[in-house]
Parts: C-alpha cells; structure tokens; sequence
C-alpha cells in the first residue's frame, strides 16, 4: 500500500492493466460447511464466510456430486 492505495509487487505485462478491475475479497454471509466443498470458495474469491451450520445426510444418502451424475 502506497498513500492507502494498492501498490504493485510485479511490473505489469504485455498491455498493463488498462480496463481491469482490482476488487477485495468477497464475503459469503450463507455457507453451510457440511454440505460443500470449501476449496472453489477461495479459488473464486471469498475471502471470508459465515458458516450456518448443517445436516448430517442419512446414512447411505448420495453425496452431492452422486446425486447430481
């Protein structure tokens, strides 16, 4: 940070950063931890997440990823 404004670490490539977007985190003030994979959360963004809680599936219930094959 330079005066309160994002500082560069890296020179800019090919064409520099004209038309881009530097944007914080994002929150996800809806999350329910027992039912989702957490890892594309970081991978889109969300730096921080307010965890609702969850269920425990039945046993034998399909996961997510089963139901959705």
């Amino acid at each position: 940070m330079t005066g309160g404004r994002p500082g560069g670490s890296a020179p800019a490539g090919p064409g520099g950063p004209a038309g881009l977007t530097v944007l914080p985190g994002f929150l996800d003030a809806h999350v329910h931890f027992a039912l989702i994979d957490p890892a594309p959360l970081t991978a889109g963004g969300v730096a921080r997440v307010l965890d609702l809680g969850g269920w425990t599936p039945p046993a034998g219930a399909p996961t997510a990823a089963e139901a959705e094959a």
